[in-house]
């Protein structure tokens, strides 16, 4: 139960950051009628809520799953928050790149969704990164939504084996990269964007 919690949230965390930013700038059009408001506040907001959402929602589901089970397992409660928190800087990154980037061209916004559905079986969801045959692995250990998930299943018991492509460290430095990425692009397209 815990191994399809930790996949099933994360996952549509992911989604409900980074996606639906790409649809901020039309869903907030009349907010920018104050000058104050800036086009990145509608990615802060939307990031600050979905994370609230999601860690509430999180936190019921496993106390839940923990009832059923009669017994409380946490192994490592530090690393499930550093993976949670990863996830949500990756994902806040990915949806101001998307909100440039449909804004700019609307074709990416067909794009982003046919991609949907691989992404969401490339992302360990259902399934555990040592389940896959061994020359897939390297390819999808790349995805930094895969990484936090196997993190946070391994964070919960020890016993759950943590492939050695699984690194805390790039999920973290991955995340970190993407959102400095996408501020300098946010920067670079602002004059566009206030154009709105």
């Amino acid at each position: 139960l815990l191994f399809l919690i930790s996949g099933i949230v994360l996952y549509t965390l992911f989604n409900a950051i980074a996606i639906r930013s790409m649809n901020s700038m039309d869903a907030n059009s009349s907010l920018f009628f104050y000058r104050q408001v800036q086009p990145i506040d509608t990615i802060y907001s939307r990031t600050i809520v979905e994370v609230v959402i999601y860690s509430v929602v999180f936190i019921i589901l496993v106390t839940i799953a923990f009832l059923i089970r009669e017994s409380f397992i946490m192994s490592d409660f530090a690393l499930l928050i550093v993976s949670f928190i990863s996830l949500s800087i990756f994902s806040m990154g990915i949806g101001i790149f998307l909100m440039i980037a449909t804004f700019r061209y609307e074709w990416v916004k067909s794009v982003v969704q046919f991609l949907l559905r691989p992404l969401w079986f490339m992302s360990g969801v259902f399934f555990s990164l040592n389940d896959i045959p061994q020359n897939i692995r390297p390819y999808l250990s790349w995805n930094p939504i895969l990484q936090s998930i196997e993190l946070t299943r391994h964070s919960f018991s020890n016993s759950y084996p943590l492939n050695e492509a699984v690194s805390l460290t790039y999920l973290v430095l991955i995340s970190l990269l993407v959102l400095t990425i996408s501020l300098w692009l946010y920067n670079k397209n602002l004059r566009i964007l206030r154009t709105q």
